[in-house]
């Protein structure tokens, strides 16, 4: 049936537009709810695998993974992927002195670079291996 009767064209989208929004803000609430489940699970489960790791670190000297694996029938891939995703330790390096640096310590060679914004420097390059005399252009 055709209706020309501009308030019931208008009552019948309000009650159409009125289950959708229904409908959109529950999907959005239920989604909502279940990735914060998502992030605290995933939150939880990072801690789990961070103590995996560090206990297996600390058992390291006197149980290997494969025995573990025996003993507790969890997979070596797991253990492996448990110990590797284990944040190492670090260790901090000692400031080098000045009697270190007035013995004549090494110290390590620092880069060179050219200079801002101005890209490689090119470089002539000697005679070939196969002594030709031919020369190229290197860049460094």
């Amino acid at each position: 049936m055709v209706t020309s009767d501009e308030d019931e064209i208008e009552r019948r989208v309000e009650e159409v537009d009125t289950a959708r929004r229904a409908r959109r803000v529950a999907a959005a609430k239920r989604l909502g709810k279940l990735a914060q489940e998502h992030a605290d699970l995933a939150e939880n489960l990072a801690g789990v695998e961070r103590d995996l790791g560090e206990l297996l670190a600390e058992a390291s000297p006197d149980i290997t993974i494969d025995e573990l694996a025996t003993f507790t029938g969890v997979s070596v891939a797991d253990l492996e992927h448990w110990q590797s995703t284990r944040k190492p330790t670090r260790h901090r390096r000692k400031r080098a002195t000045a009697a270190s640096e007035r013995a004549g310590t090494p110290q390590p060679p620092t880069a060179q670079t050219s200079a801002p914004g101005r890209g490689p420097t090119p470089v002539k390059a000697g005679p070939t291996p196969a002594g030709r005399g031919e020369s190229t252009t290197v860049m460094r």
